[in-house]
Order: C-alpha cells, then sequence, then structure tokens
C-alpha cells in the first residue's frame, strides 16, 4: 500500500523484520460492544512480508475475547520511539520513530499443538528461543489468536 510520505515508507523485508523483532508491544484497535477499543499485547509471530501471521493471548473471558469472537477485521500498531526532535517553535517539534500499521481478521487458535506453537512463536519473541514449558491448566485457561496479516505498511522517521 502506498503511502502519503512516500519517502518514509519502508518496503524492505529485512527492514520491517527488524521493527518486529524490535517491538514486544503491538497495540490491537477493533470494535468491542460497539464502541473503539484499542489494547496494548505482548506478540509474536511467524512469517514475513505476506506470509505475516501475529499471536497473541488473553482470557477466555471478558470485553476483548468477545471482540475477537465476533470476527470483525481489526487494525493494529507497533513502534519504536526514537529521539526527539526540538524546534525553535513548538510546531517544529518532532520525533524519529520507526512503525509498523496493519490489518487483518483475528482468529482463534485451536488444538494444542497449535496453541503451543503460537506461544512458542510469542515467548521466543519476547523471552527468547525456547523450549518452554507450559502447565496444562494454564494452557487451557488462556486463548490463544493468530492474526493473519492481510496489509502492512512500515514507516520510519529519522535513524
Amino acid at each position: 500500500m502506498q503511502m502519503r510520505r512516500s519517502d518514509r515508507q519502508i518496503t524492505d523485508p529485512a527492514a520491517i523484520q527488524a521493527i518486529l523483532d524490535a517491538c514486544t508491544i503491538l497495540r490491537l484497535a477493533l470494535v468491542a460492544d460497539g464502541k473503539p477499543y484499542v489494547v496494548p499485547l505482548h506478540f509474536g509471530y511467524t512469517g514475513a512480508g505476506e506470509r505475516l501471521t501475529l499471536y497473541f493471548h488473553t482470557a477466555r473471558e471478558g470485553r476483548l475475547p468477545r471482540a475477537l469472537l465476533a470476527g470483525s477485521p481489526a487494525c493494529f500498531e507497533m513502534d519504536i520511539p526514537g529521539e526527539i526532535i526540538r524546534g525553535k517553535l513548538a510546531c517544529n517539534f518532532s520525533q524519529c520513530f520507526a512503525s509498523i500499521i496493519g490489518e487483518g481478521t483475528p482468529r482463534a487458535v485451536t488444538g494444542d499443538a497449535e496453541k503451543r506453537a503460537a506461544l512458542d512463536a510469542l515467548m521466543d519473541h519476547v523471552a527468547g528461543p525456547g523450549p518452554h514449558i507450559y502447565a496444562d491448566a494454564a494452557l487451557r485457561a488462556t486463548a490463544v489468536w493468530a492474526l493473519p496479516v492481510d496489509r502492512l505498511t512500515a514507516k520510519r522517521r529519522g535513524s
């Protein structure tokens, strides 16, 4: 997807993966109970480019899982904040950053093998390579979600 500020757009898959690797929180935005809702989540991922899938977990009950079960599209954002750029006037201040914004339709991850693989992707991303051990009771109490990414844009301002 072409951005208005194409001079800031990142299209190199390796550069996009570097942003994914550096971010540990994504902000997931969707409609919950008829109102806009955004929530920060730890995440993991598999694939790259057009095959990118993000994984995250929630409790089994509550506002977020209800919204996810509705099957509506969602969008997400993740970013790496950088240096503040000071200006002589307030309107000349800015900030360096790298960010990814994308869209997809979340789906519940079902089956123990798929759930463990999704949680392994999450744990590998936030805690480093496994092996990761999960208590069976915790697995049963946790809802795991996949977000196959349909579209994304990546952007950088400054270095």
